[in-house]
């Protein structure tokens, strides 16, 4: 459970870690599936979440000039759907993205809960809305998904409709 007097700095480092294993997911996860355009989604989001540790860093540096960042152990992983994930179909992939998501979401709206320090608030929740973000792009995706799946295997077709 996140502590009731998060810091700035434990604000920080919490959003960097997160940040991170949420592009570690998704890089993974675009890795092992075949279809080429849920791994251009995933990728997407990859890079979205490094963007969003980029900011993230740069902003620590910001406030905290020459403190050596510390970073906690793991906050998201893959788990135990990893082995199978050469396995699952595009529509379990996208579930399972939609899924990190919420667990994103819901993790940034308790630390903002739990923050006592106003600048880290207001990180967590923005932090919280991009994740929702990300999580109505997958839903989005996922619709489509349903509805038309003989265009999402067929190779070489990218119907990538969300932007940045």
């Amino acid at each position: 459970m996140l502590s009731q007097d998060l810091t700035s700095l434990e604000a920080m480092g919490i959003a960097i870690r997160a940040e991170m294993d949420a592009n570690e997911l998704y890089t993974s996860l675009a890795n092992k599936v075949r279809n080429q355009t849920v791994k251009n989604k995933l990728l997407f989001l990859a890079n979205e979440e490094a963007k969003h540790r980029e900011l993230l860093t740069a902003r620590y540096q910001e406030m905290f000039p020459g403190v050596e960042m510390a970073l906690p152990a793991k906050i998201f992983s893959e788990g135990s759907k990893g082995a199978v994930i050469d396995q699952m179909s595009p529509l379990e992939v996208v579930n399972m993205a939609i899924e990190a998501e919420k667990k994103a979401r819901a993790f940034y709206l308790a630390a903002a809960k739990n923050t006592t320090d106003p600048k880290g608030k207001m990180m967590f929740e923005y932090l919280a809305q991009t994740e929702l973000s990300h999580q109505h792009i997958l839903t989005s995706e996922l619709r489509l998904l349903k509805r038309n799946p003989e265009y999402f295997m067929q190779p070489g077709v990218d119907m990538m409709f969300f932007g940045p």
